[in-house]
């Protein structure tokens, strides 16, 4: 999916696919890497088989490179795209191996965002939007 949008890099110079860069970068956030250094650093020390699964080549890309790329991706161009497949991915055919059946929505604590005394997402309007749309909410007070 992320091959597929509109890549802001100049056609000269390109070591990596666009796709690769950022499901580099999904996967690093993902595993709590808070920074773009830090994405290169998981990067840098992400197992072979990971950089197979990614399509990177060595030498891995520095966080200079990465840093550039996200500075001018168009954040609702990919906000969309990933939306979209998320969609598809919720309403695949129950026989679909891979068919998303949860989506954690709540990511601040991952991320090192939280800030102490406050219960995050635990708003009445929430949960009532999550249960209304035919999903099940669990409220940590």
């Amino acid at each position: 999916m992320f091959d597929h949008l509109p890549d802001p890099r100049r056609v000269r110079g390109r070591r990596y696919r666009l796709g690769s860069l950022l499901g580099l970068c999904l996967a690093a956030v993902l595993g709590s890497a808070p920074s773009v250094a830090q994405i290169a650093r998981f990067a840098a020390d992400a197992a072979p088989e990971v950089h197979d699964q990614l399509g990177l080549n060595r030498p891995t890309p520095n966080a200079s490179t990465l840093g550039r790329l996200l500075a001018r991706l168009d954040g609702d161009t990919v906000d969309d795209a990933v939306g979209a497949w998320l969609a598809r991915r919720a309403t695949d055919p129950v026989d679909e191996p891979d068919r998303l059946t949860g989506l954690a929505i709540d990511g601040k604590t991952v991320r090192g965002s939280r800030t102490d005394g406050h219960a995050m997402h635990t708003q009445r309007e929430h949960a009532h939007h999550v249960v209304a749309a035919g999903g099940h909410y669990l409220l940590v007070v």
